[in-house]
């Protein structure tokens, strides 16, 4: 049986500003915004790969690294004990501007993770919320 039961698959997350930070204390505030990632994934055999694009909802392309994207497929299989062995084509669309503390990176991570698993539809919501903190 092939690991994936769909070739392609996609997700949003959105954006939050924090109140009170976390990190010191373990407690913290934080608001959701009406700010989105929406990211889609394509999937075929092939040595792992991965092809990455980001554009701004106007077209624009941004310059956004692939280690985030890189790493999150990695931590996905690997939490599952599988060794990647397909390419994927990520494609991100964010109005959520990076470096501003809006959790732009957070809301890339759980739609990479989000899109992973309706490839796979292998985890609980709970263990995709956890692996995208992961990544």
């Amino acid at each position: 049986m092939d690991l994936f039961s769909r070739t392609e698959s996609s997700a949003i997350a959105y954006g939050a500003g924090t109140v009170i930070n976390a990190m010191a204390t373990s407690q913290g505030c934080a608001f959701g915004i009406d700010l989105y990632t929406k990211l889609k994934l394509k999937t075929r055999q092939g040595e792992f790969k991965v092809k990455y694009t980001a554009r701004s909802p106007a077209g624009k392309a941004l310059k956004v690294p692939d280690t985030l994207i890189r790493a999150g497929i990695l931590e996905f299989f690997t939490s599952q004990g599988i060794e990647p062995f397909y390419s994927f084509d990520v494609s991100v669309e964010t109005n959520i501007p990076p470096a501003k503390g809006l959790k732009s990176s957070s809301s890339t991570s759980l739609a990479l993770m989000e899109a992973l698993n309706g490839l796979t539809r292998s985890l609980p919501e709970y263990d995709v919320l956890n692996l995208s903190v992961l990544a």
